[in-house]
């Protein structure tokens, strides 16, 4: 049995608890639109009423504003069938249950855009389980990441950004042999992402946010090293999606599609924190990313020319840097790059002529007092401050 009221703008009422009635139930999908409930414990709630119903396997009642409430800890008693579950963008306050890692069969658990406060429970992934997609953004969370999410062998997608966690870069994720993405943005990670004991590997990741927050230190050229998918060549032909990130690329948050086997569009972004020292050389070998910005750090040094690899690449942005030297003529063989943001460094001598490169304004390479020789695309605009 399936119940689906997706979008259908329902304006009357509460989400009634005899929904628990359907025992045959293996759908409910009652996403955006305008419902109401108050979540607990109490058996008068629609989401313990579910606990009936033993087939359910699908159970989304994501953005419906005027769902409040707490999870109550017995949600880790619904269907042991329950393979996805969608509560994200409602008014859900209180801890998340640790519970939830009682499921088995569970592939997707989105609960960002609520207020969830605390820690993420220890209990998360306290065995071997399906959890593909974990998704706990812009809530209050505290705390640690917790080390039973090691056992999310077939975890793919790992989003936590905007929230207050306090943690140093878990590098033992990257044990995770099928993870894609991991976003931590917008939080208290500190120190380095440099690991000197052990090797670990993030050899699928695909996209990496590491954005506003506190890290310092080198950019380990190890840590490049090991993200051995975006060496390959780039591949756009996957149309079949199943999961979405939000990220922020090219100055604007974008919504990224994500098909099981691999995200379409890669990216690197570690802007926003204390960086320092030269970038490795070894980031022009990631031939099938597409966006990279390490703005707003302490990086000094050249531009690898190595950058002029990077033929999937779509934006650059090395702004509010202590960069130096010449910028690479190679850079010219980006064809794909649409936005290059330059400005606020240390560089000096000509701006190189060509290709893409005449399509940018003189915004892009604005504060740097020495550099000279201007494309004829900013010719025609001035110097603005160079």
């Amino acid at each position: 049995m399936m119940l689906h009221t997706q979008q259908s703008k329902l304006q009357a009422g509460r989400i009634p608890f005899t929904l628990g009635n359907l025992r045959d139930l293996q759908v409910l999908d009652i996403s955006d639109n305008d419902l109401s409930s108050t979540l607990s414990s109490s058996k008068s709630s629609f989401l313990s009423s579910l606990e009936n119903c033993r087939f359910l396997s699908y159970l989304s009642f994501a953005r419906n504003p005027l769902i409040s409430g707490y999870l109550p800890a017995s949600i880790g008693n619904q269907s042991s069938s329950l393979r996805h579950l969608d509560a994200s963008s409602c008014n859900i306050s209180g801890r998340i249950p640790g519970d939830i890692g009682k499921w088995n069969l569970v592939e997707y658990v989105d609960f960002s855009g609520n207020q969830f406060s605390g820690t993420i429970p220890d209990r998360v992934c306290v065995r071997k389980n399906n959890l593909r997609y974990l998704s706990l953004h812009e809530n209050q969370l505290e705390g640690i990441l917790p080390l039973s999410l090691i056992n999310c062998s077939e975890l793919q997608v790992l989003n936590v950004s905007n929230n207050n966690l306090s943690d140093t870069f878990p590098h033992w994720l990257g044990l995770l042999p099928k993870l894609l993405v991991l976003v931590l943005r917008s939080n208290k990670f500190h120190g380095s992402i440099q690991d000197s004991l052990t090797n670990f590997s993030f050899s699928k990741l695909q996209m990496v946010d590491l954005s506003h927050n506190d890290f310092t230190g080198l950019l380990p050229t190890e840590f490049f090293q090991n993200l051995k998918s975006l060496k390959e060549e780039a591949n756009y032909g996957y149309a079949d999606y199943q999961y979405s990130v939000n990220l922020t690329t090219k100055g604007v948050e974008r919504e990224f599609k994500i098909k099981e086997l691999r995200p379409i569009f890669s990216c690197i972004d570690l802007s926003d924190n204390g960086f320092h020292g030269e970038i490795p050389k070894v980031v022009g070998e990631l031939r099938s990313l597409h966006a990279l910005n390490l703005s707003h750090n302490s990086l000094t040094g050249p531009i690898p020319p190595s950058f002029g690899n990077l033929a999937a690449l779509e934006s650059l942005d090395l702004s509010f840097n202590k960069l130096s030297g010449r910028i690479p003529s190679q850079l010219t063989n980006l064809t794909f790059l649409e936005v290059l943001r330059f400005s606020n460094n240390n560089f000096v001598g000509p701006i190189p002529h060509g290709k893409q490169f005449d399509t940018f304004d003189s915004y892009s390479c604005q504060g740097n007092l020495g550099l000279c020789v201007l494309t004829p695309f900013l010719m025609k605009r001035g110097r603005l401050g160079f």
